[in-house]
């Protein structure tokens, strides 16, 4: 139990950053570094932040196939989590400079590798979750999702307009405290290179594919 705990903290932090990130964050600071034209640079950013999330298939089909002595999914986790914690420090600095621009390049970065994180994570549970436990762990993992969307909603719908900026110290102290939790309560047992299944362009392409037909509820 507690390591089923441990290991669903990283999706707290992805509940408190996505609920909280687009609804409170981004518009504030849309207006912050693009006051004459704030409601266009907001829609920018929240497109940037759809856009990101087309990296998660690539990223689960990788980590199917990744041969690590750290295991298939902990990599992705680990990168993904460093690479967004360095981007909060960074786009703290650019909103603070006023460099709007770089401030969105920044954060399609940073929702990249939240992404990545995120994907590693899903795969990790979906390994070492056996499956008389998945209905348990689902339900584990929509609780800690949810309580990291409130928290983040009231925490920072708590700090206001005026200390929005201290978003990114929540955000980054979120990973900091998530991310070795995750990683020290179950094992990712590496990949043989031999058990390595050969990728293919044109089956992960069909990733990015659904249709009624073969998908069907999840499609509509």
């Amino acid at each position: 139990m507690c390591a089923l705990l441990g290991l669903m903290t990283h999706a707290f932090g992805y509940g408190l950053f996505y609920a909280s990130v687009g609804v409170l964050l981004l518009p504030q600071e849309a207006l912050h570094m693009f006051a004459d034209q704030h409601a266009i640079f907001l829609a920018v950013m929240l497109a940037l932040a759809g856009m990101s999330q087309l990296i998660s298939p690539l990223a689960g089909y990788y980590s199917d196939r990744t041969c690590s002595r750290m295991g298939r999914r902990v990599p992705y986790i680990l990168v993904g989590n460093l690479v967004l914690f360095l981007c909060m420090g960074a786009m703290w600095l650019a909103r603070t400079n006023l460099h709007g621009y770089a401030y969105l390049f920044l954060l399609l970065i940073a929702v990249i590798a939240l992404n990545v994180a995120y994907t590693g994570f899903t795969g990790l549970v979906s390994d070492v979750v056996p499956s008389s436990q998945m209905g348990f762990a689902s339900g584990i993992m929509g609780a800690m999702t949810a309580a990291g969307a409130v928290a983040g909603l009231v925490f920072l719908g708590y700090l206001g307009e005026d200390r929005i900026d201290w978003a990114y110290s929540v955000y980054a102290g979120a990973v900091f405290v998530c991310t070795p939790l995750t990683y020290f309560s179950v094992p990712d047992w590496p990949l043989a290179r031999e058990e390595a299944k050969p990728s293919s362009c044109a089956e992960l392409l069909q990733a990015y594919w659904i249709s009624p037909a073969s998908h069907g509820d999840f499609f509509w």
